[in-house]
Parts: C-alpha cells; structure tokens; sequence
C-alpha cells in the first residue's frame, strides 16, 4: 500500500514536471512589448539607437506606441521625441525587471506576453533669457570686488578669533 502512493507520488510529480519545464522555456522565448503613454500624438522613437523599427503601432487616439519584438534578456535604450516643436525628448532604458507577464489577444488566440507600461508627459521647453556680454573691463572689476569682500570677511573673523580667546582684562577706575 505505502509502496503504491509512493509510486503515484513520484508518477504525479514527474507529470507536472513534464508540462513545467516546456512552459518555462517557452518564456525565455517570448519577446517583450514596450507600452508609452503619452501627452502628444505620433511620437517618434529609437530603439538602441536605430530609427529603423517596423514593429510598432499607435493607438488610444495615436498618443499610446506599443513597440513589439524587444529583447528582454538585455537593456533596451528607447528614446521618444515628440514631433511638434518645443519640447524636449525622454530617454527610458528597460532591463529584464520591468517587464511583467500578461496574456494578450493576437488574431483571436491568447498568447503569453512580457509587457513594460510606462506614462511619459513631454514638458515644453523654456525661452532661455539672453545673458548680456560684460565688457572684459567689467569683468575683471567684479572678480577684484568679490577678492576684496572674502578678504575683509576673513581678517574679520580672523580678529573675531583672536578677541575671544584673549584673557579679558578688568576695567580700571579713575579718580
């Protein structure tokens, strides 16, 4: 009796491993898909540096991009520059751990995807305000003013020192 249940274990245990280790390499296999949402239409990209990317697609009124067929097992540079004018473009670097498990819907089947989900707001650039040029003159009157004002702040700290550790002396009275 003992001898069955071990025997059903073992056969129980060996048939679970059967359908395991199939399934696990299967994930190895699965590439990943890089989901952004954004604030701007048509955003342009680069995947480690190449613009030549075919899998891809827009939607949500084309301001998701969904890039499909990434290599999870190494990082994955994607840069988004937005194609209106004004604002500044975003650089993301995915590894291994930011891509987590889902089951998708491709022509009807399920299928086992890797997905990283990012949220991205381009902010627009700032007008830098126009410095004025200092004459050379200028110049170097400032760098003599900002010397001249460490060198007083240090005699006087310097003197400061010096009357706090000086024995102090008792006032005399006149007659």
């Amino acid at each position: 009796m003992k001898h069955q249940r071990t025997i059903l274990a073992s056969a129980a245990i060996a048939l679970i491993g059967l359908f395991a280790l199939p399934a696990m390499a299967q994930d190895a296999d699965v590439p990943g898909e890089a989901i952004f949402k954004t604030n701007l239409e048509f955003v342009r990209f680069t995947v480690n540096g190449k613009r030549d990317w075919e899998n891809h697609e827009y939607s949500a009124r084309n301001k998701t991009l969904v890039i499909m067929g990434l290599d999870r097992t190494e990082e994955t540079t994607i840069e988004l520059i937005p194609r209106q004018e004004g604002y500044h473009p975003q650089t993301f670097v995915l590894t291994e751990a930011d891509y987590k498990r889902a089951v998708a819907r491709h022509n009807g089947r399920r299928v086992k995807v890797f997905r990283a989900k990012k949220k991205v707001k381009f902010s627009k650039n700032k007008p830098k305000p126009a410095h004025k040029a200092k004459s050379a003159h200028k110049a170097k009157s400032a760098h003599k003013a900002k010397s001249a004002h460490k060198a007083k702040s240090a005699h006087k700290a310097k003197s400061a020192h010096q009357a706090k550790s000086a024995k102090p002396v008792k006032p005399t009275k006149r007659k």
